[in-house]
């Protein structure tokens, strides 16, 4: 079930590229393109760990370790 469906993501990516990247192209638009190709690789490459139930960290964890130490300093100064 798994390769089908990393299988239908590549196919979904490959015809949503064929189409939209030709016009990107043609129109100059290449900060578009550049911009386009990061979110596409990304989110494929997201959706094709999780089908392989591959763990991947939480942004939220990183936001927590940063602003924890100054959530205890915080708390300090106002009491």
């Amino acid at each position: 079930m798994t390769v089908l469906a990393v299988a239908l993501v590549l196919a979904f990516d490959g015809a949503l590229s064929f189409v939209e990247v030709p016009k990107m192209i043609r129109g100059k638009q290449f900060k578009e393109l550049f911009l386009y190709s990061v979110l596409l690789l990304t989110g494929s490459a997201v959706m094709i760990l999780r089908n392989f139930n591959i763990k991947m960290p939480n942004p939220t964890d990183l936001i927590l370790w940063i602003y924890a130490p100054l959530s205890g300093l915080m708390k300090q100064l106002l009491s």
